[in-house]
């Protein structure tokens, strides 16, 4: 879409109110999701979709939580 991970994720924190803390790449390799949603799927999400992926995966985890 044009834009940095880096720039996704900070639209994301802006359009979300979270701080999304920056994470180490082996840390989202070994990801399960359990308990975070800064796992694969949350990544698979922005890869796929863009900031719009990630802020609505984002939306439906809040749901089920």
């Amino acid at each position: 879409m044009g834009r940095t991970v880096a720039e996704s994720l900070q639209i994301v924190r802006e359009l979300t109110g979270l701080s999304l803390p920056e994470i180490p790449v082996e840390s989202i390799k070994s990801s399960d999701n359990k308990g975070s949603f800064l796992g694969k799927s949350f990544w698979a999400a922005l890869v796929r979709g863009g900031y719009q992926g990630a802020v609505y995966y984002i939306d439906q985890w809040r749901g089920e939580h």
